[in-house]
């Protein structure tokens, strides 16, 4: 899959923001969030820039699922 190149400024611009209020990374859900897109297509677009170098897994942390449930899930940081 490939980005749409006007989205992915957008997509930029929101990991630029993302990255300087959590510096420690953020999770999918935050970029869904703040794309104002669905999680498949967040999960989509985090994978891509993953694999192009431009993301990096940052580790997990433990946030609650949908039925309450405390669960570990993964956070990203733009790479440097």
């Amino acid at each position: 899959m490939t980005l749409d190149p006007i989205r992915v400024d957008e997509v930029l611009a929101e990991l630029a923001k993302l990255n300087a209020e959590r510096p420690d990374g953020f999770t999918a859900r935050d970029l869904s969030e703040a794309l104002g897109i669905g999680l498949r297509s967040t999960g989509e677009k985090i994978r891509t820039l993953v694999r192009a170098g431009r993301l990096e897994f940052a580790g997990r942390i433990s946030q609650p699922y949908v039925d309450g449930r405390m669960g570990l899930v993964p956070v990203y940081r733009i790479k440097k």
